[in-house]
Formats: structure tokens, sequence, C-alpha cells
């Protein structure tokens, strides 16, 4: 008997303890040590819940004695504490982010704008030559700066080749990339823009150290010398690709070649929410005319708007606003009815359409336009080619001479661009639009038997037949994206 009464006033004082251990009283206080009134605490992971007093204090159970106290009140981050007796939970007024004004300007001199002319006539071009036959999305800007990249390790007839094509020497080149790289792709909201090169060069293969000095100061280039005899170049090229282009492009290449000089690449990525959204609920399957004359159906986005819009000779152009201080645009080239996608860009150069758009002005706009995805897989050697750098590609004419130290490579060793390609994908939707492009150069080394070391005119834009488009950036007019939809 007496056993069964000290078990019981043993098990009532267990209790007891258990009991005040259970209760937590504390504070909830501001960053001046002012009190809140009327904060809840809640034990992390339960219901249990009381509001602090009008002295701030609060009294709560916990389960155990690891448990944590959330408090929460209007205007304040939310504070998560360690629950203990005479606690103290300071709540803190969010840190406001102060934005830079949307539109960022940059002086460009008069060097700049040549070049910028020159490498906008470059898209244009190599838009032409992607063709129109199908829907495609490429990055001319990746493909520009890689050549630019790959023109300091040029000489001879390669080098004149490249200089006419893109306008400018290397030297030239490496001051515009150099200054215009952080300027277009520095945004701290809304939307934002992200270029990125690197070299995987052949352990095997002695490069030129002065090549690789350029290309990481002037294009912030990555560079990894690997054994290209393994499965590891491969793996790191991919890797990269699908690192730099946010996922979207997750394979650029299949196989490496032990007899490949280095890979070279470049990677755009462009994520840009419309500063006026389209509105999902208004989003309808529409009929889109497709450029053999059937129809298809396609999910059609549409709103009323007062947007920037101009009319040329063959067609319809509306200017789409991305959010953000760095100021990203979609301008969309509509055909007329009569004219097809082809021929509209055969009309234009980059000259003659920056002329045509000059003429635009504000207009109420009643915008359709498809919610669309596109994949392009762009090989390059013979468009390249077509667009005046032969010689880059041929084994026997291509001057590669500046890119690996020729000295300590064996007598007949030449280089040339074995391979050139971009994959690219763009998707368009109500919020807004991601797009990413991955251009790749292999560089073979050849000869060698063994390597050796107010009130707005009312117009319909209604996207409802193949249609061009451009994504630019506002300060500079540069060309980031070009693209035809044909509703595929």
């Amino acid at each position: 008997m007496k056993k069964i009464l000290f078990f019981c006033i043993a098990l009532i004082l267990g209790c007891a303890t258990v009991v005040a251990q259970t209760v937590v009283k504390g504070k909830v206080l501001d960053e001046d040590r002012n009190v809140v009134i009327g904060a809840t605490v809640e034990v992390v992971g339960t219901k249990t819940a009381v509001i602090s007093n009008i002295d701030g204090e609060f009294t709560i159970e916990i389960p155990k004695k690891k448990s944590k106290l959330r408090a929460r009140y209007v205007g304040f981050d939310d504070a998560t504490v360690d629950a203990k007796q005479g606690v103290e939970i300071i709540l803190k007024e969010p840190v406001a982010v102060v934005t830079r004004k949307e539109r960022r300007d940059i002086s460009l001199s008069d060097a700049d704008r040549k070049t910028i002319a020159s490498i906008n006539d470059f898209s244009f071009k190599m838009m032409k030559e992607v063709g129109c036959k199908k829907s495609a999305i490429v990055s001319p800007l990746s493909v520009a700066c890689l050549l630019a990249m790959t023109s300091n390790g040029a000489a001879g007839k390669t080098l004149s080749e490249m200089q006419t094509l893109l306008g400018s020497s290397p030297a030239e080149l490496n001051a515009f990339y150099k200054r215009l790289i952080p300027f277009l792709t520095d945004s701290q909201w809304g939307s934002s823009f992200s270029m990125a090169n690197a070299l995987f060069t052949n352990k095997s293969f002695p490069m030129s150290s002065q090549f690789v000095a350029e290309a990481s100061d002037n294009y912030q280039a990555m560079a990894r010398s690997m054994n290209f005899g393994s499965s590891s170049p491969l793996k790191a090229i991919n890797d990269w690709c699908k690192e730099k282009t946010g996922g979207m492009i997750p394979k650029i290449i299949d196989k490496t070649s032990p007899s490949a000089l280095m890979y070279a690449l470049n990677a755009v990525y462009f994520d840009g929410k419309w500063k006026h959204e389209f509105d999902p609920s208004k989003t309808k399957d529409e009929k889109f005319t497709l450029p053999g004359g059937k129809e298809k159906t396609v999910p059609m986005m549409r709103q009323q708007r007062v947007l920037r819009y101009a009319k040329a000779k063959n067609c319809a152009m509306l200017m789409l606003p991305y959010q953000g201080e760095t100021s990203y645009e979609m301008i969309v080239l509509l055909p007329d009815k009569d004219c097809s996608v082809e021929k509209m860009l055969e009309d234009f150069d980059y000259a003659s359409w920056n002329e045509a758009w000059s003429t635009k002005t504000l207009c109420d706009v009643s915008v359709k336009l498809p919610r669309f995805e596109i994949d392009t897989d762009q090989p390059l050697n013979a468009l390249m080619s077509r667009m005046g750098i032969p010689s880059a590609f041929d084994e026997q004419r291509a001057d590669f001479s500046r890119m690996a130290d020729m000295k300590k490579m064996a007598p007949d060793s030449r280089l040339h661009i074995s391979n050139m390609k971009q994959m690219a994908r763009i998707e368009v939707e109500e919020t807004g639009t991601k797009a990413a492009a991955a251009t790749l150069e292999e560089i073979v080394v050849t000869g060698a038997a063994h390597p050796v070391v107010p009130r707005f005119k009312k117009v319909d834009f209604h996207a409802t037949r193949p249609f061009a488009y451009i994504i630019t950036e506002h300060a500079t007019g540069m060309i980031l994206f070009m693209g035809v939809y044909n509703g595929e």
C-alpha cells in the first residue's frame, strides 16, 4: 500500500514538473525594443497560438523542450526563435528594396553605335539565312559574340573575313563587349538577361596564353583545361550549357573529339516578365492560318492596351515591353495578309527596319498573340560560310595560328572550325517570355599524326498568321534574339 502511495505521489510530482516545463513566458518587441501589442505567437508545427497582451507579453504551452516559437504581426517580417523562459522575440520591418528607374541609359560612342549597327545587321542577315519555312528562334548576338572572341585567334584571310562579317577588328570588338556585356546583363528586378562564355581546352595541345587571357579579360570567359580522351569534357560542356541557360538547353553536344584543340561556347538566357501581362482567363483557342493556307487551332492570348505601333510597307510592328529597369522589349513583325514572313524579311536589313520602326507612335491596340514554345537546333558551318567566313571552316585555308602556340605544335598542324552550331528555345506565355541559346565551336587540329602539348488611334494587331519577332534592349538597340512563328 505504501509503495502504491509513493508511486502515485511521484507520478503527480512528475506530471507537475512536466507541466511546468511546457509553459513558456516571453515578450514580443520591435527593433527599438518597443512592445508589440496584439502579435500572434504560435508553436511551429502545431495549432497552439496566443496573442500578446498590452505589455507585449505572452504565455504559451509547448509540447517539448526543443519547440520553436514564431511571432507574426502585420507590417513586420515573421520571426522564429527557440522556446525558452523569458524569451524575447524581435520583429523587424521588411527592408525596402529601392529599385532603379525603369529606363537605364548608357553613353554610347560613335564606335559603339557602329558596332551595334554591324551586329544588328548581322542579325537580320543570319535570320534570312536560317529561313522562314518553319518556326525558329536564334540568338545572332550569341553567334556574333563567340565569333568575336574567336577572332582573337585568327590571322591572314580568315581574320580578314571575320572582320568584314563582324564589321570591326578584334581589338575594337574586345573593347566593345568588355563594356557592353556588363550593361546588358545588369538587371536588378523584373526581367533579366545573362551571357556567359567558356573555353574547354585540350591538355594535349599548347594553347596561346594571350588568346586565353583576351577571352578571359574581355568576354569574362571561363577557361578549363581537360583531358579530351575521357568522358569528362562531354559532361562538363553539357553541364555548363545547362547551368548558363537556366536548364532550357540541357545538352549542346553528343561527343567530344580527342583531336579537338578546344570547344568555345557562348550561352545567353533571357527571363522577362511582361510589363502588361496577359490575363490567362482571356486566352482562348483560335484559328491560326499556316503558311500553306491551312488552319490550326492555337491558344491565343488577348489584351487591349496603349502600345508603340508602326506600319511599314508590307507589315505592322508592335512593341511589347518587359518589366525591369533594363529596357528589354519584344517587337512583333506581322506581315500584311498578302505578304509572307519571308518576303517581309527580304525587304529589311537592319538600317531599313530601323528606319521603319522609327515611325512608331502610341496607339490603342487590340492585341492577339499566340502562346507558344519553339526549339531550334541550327547548324552554322554552311550558314556562316555563306555569310562571309568560308575559310574558317576549311581545313586547308583556315588560319587560327594565334589561337595556339604553333611553335610547340607538329610542323604540319593546322586549326579550323570543324563544327559550329546553336541550340535555342523560347517560351512565350501570359506572364512573360523565357529564351535561351547556346552556341558552340569545335576547333580541330589536323595535319599532326599525334597531338602535341492622349487620344490614341485604335488598331488591331491580331497575330493569327505567321509572324517574326525580335527581343531587343532599348538603351543600346542591341538585338538579343530573333525568330519566326509559323504555327506548327
